[in-house]
């Protein structure tokens, strides 16, 4: 099994050193570094509470849940946009605004304490609150465009 995942990945060095490490749960000490130095690096953009945070295999990942579904919210609508032309409209800014609703709830919901979520909660209400935001930020962007033109 290990030399399958090994000849899999030989042909992208880091996608190999990252996968590999990981499924055959090395102690090495460049790749806690490397880890470490990742970690210190998405601090700034994220919390990183373990308790809101993904792990696989035991390697907690370094952004929260939500800081997860934002981010691959982002590029799914990114990668879908290039694909499928979206006309935006009035009633798409509204939508997008509405779509942002579960995020902006669920996030001050439990920053005032008013109830604890769960982490399958908040990376889905990222992951909708992402694509209504790049929505909202386009037609913004159109607007804008419209008038200084």
């Amino acid at each position: 099994m290990i030399i399958k995942i090994y000849f899999f990945f030989s042909f992208n060095p880091l996608a190999s050193f990252f996968i590999i490490h990981i499924f055959t749960n090395s102690n090495s000490y460049i790749f806690y570094q490397i880890i470490y130095l990742i970690m210190n690096i998405f601090k700034y953009l994220c919390h990183q509470r373990p308790d809101r945070s993904f792990f696989i295999m035991g390697h907690q990942l370094p952004l929260c849940a939500r800081c997860t579904g934002l981010v691959l919210g982002t590029i799914f609508f990114c990668i879908y946009s290039f694909l499928v032309p979206v006309f935006y409209s009035i009633n798409l800014l509204i939508f997008s605004i509405i779509i942002q609703l579960p995020y902006i709830l669920d996030g001050t919901t439990q920053y005032f304490g008013l109830r604890e979520s769960n982490n399958i909660l908040r990376f889905v209400t990222g992951f909708i609150g992402a694509v209504g935001l790049l929505i909202m930020a386009r037609i913004i962007k159109i607007i804008i465009f419209q008038i200084f033109n």
